[in-house]
């Protein structure tokens, strides 16, 4: 009757306290997991940090003399899966940890246009000048402003453009008081291109900027050039096409020559 008393103690205190095997993370490189005994009141605590339900893999097949095959059915843990350090647990699904992302590395594309252009009626060297430079394609538009040219000794002016991106482009060069002139099939590759557009001057003539010489600008010359205001003042610079410092007959010649209809269009 007291050994029927205690057996029964002893399995009430079973259930009570009844323990499961769990697959303990370590967080060690050299010893990842350890296979621990918990109560089944623990459990959860110790799947919400990472460990998994059920037998740790063996670590090596020969312990101590023994296979641990026989011990491991099939890995243990759950699903069978061998754990090492590259696993990530997520959700008690064991899953392979994400490889790491690849280096990215921005690589800076270099490039460089020497070009020259020629003014009409600058036949000598004259003092900087400054252009709009514009490069588009079907998919691409880029515009510089204001990009300085530099005269060498018979009037032929260089300009440098950097980092434009490689392409071939339609160039489009346009200077203060000239009709805008198109360069086709323009090929921009990687380090230094060099084009001469100075075969192809830029014609004298469009004051107000618009791209057409038509009656309005010769008038706006000639209203300058009746005021007598030489040497030529600061805001006025433009009527001065051959950079001589005064806005005189020449000017107005080069204009004319142009003025062969009732209006111009520069190319676009």
């Amino acid at each position: 009757m007291v050994q029927k008393e205690q057996d029964i103690t002893n399995k009430a205190s079973e259930i009570k306290e009844h323990k499961v095997v769990v697959c303990h993370r370590t967080g060690s490189d050299s010893n990842p997991w350890v296979q621990i005994e918990v109560s089944e009141n623990a459990l959860n605590p110790h799947l919400e940090h990472g460990d998994i339900q059920g037998n740790c893999p063996s670590q090596k097949k020969d312990d101590e003399g023994k296979d641990d095959k026989k011990d491991d059915k099939g890995g243990g843990g759950q699903g069978g899966v061998n754990l090492g350090t590259n696993v990530t647990v997520v959700n008690q699904v064991v899953a392979e940890a994400p490889e790491p992302l690849p280096e990215v590395r921005y690589v800076y594309i270099t490039t460089r246009l020497d070009f020259w252009v020629k003014f009409q009626g600058i036949d000598s060297k004259k003092k900087n000048k400054s252009v709009r430079v514009i490069f588009r394609n079907e998919d691409e538009l880029h515009v510089y402003n204001k990009v300085i040219v530099t005269s060498d000794a018979k009037g032929v002016y260089k300009g440098v453009i950097t980092d434009i991106r490689p392409g071939t482009y339609e160039v489009l060069v346009k200077g203060d008081g000239y009709l805008q002139r198109m360069f086709e099939n323009i090929i921009i590759k990687r380090g230094v291109n060099i084009y001469y557009w100075n075969d192809r001057e830029l014609l004298a003539g469009d004051f107000n900027s618009d791209n057409i010489l038509e009656l309005k600008d010769v008038a706006e010359l000639l209203s300058v050039y009746n005021e007598e205001i030489n040497p030529v003042q600061t805001g006025f610079e433009v009527f001065d096409l051959d950079l001589d410092g005064y806005i005189e007959i020449k000017d107005i010649e080069l204009v004319l020559i142009n003025f062969n209809q009732l209006k111009l269009v520069g190319e676009e």
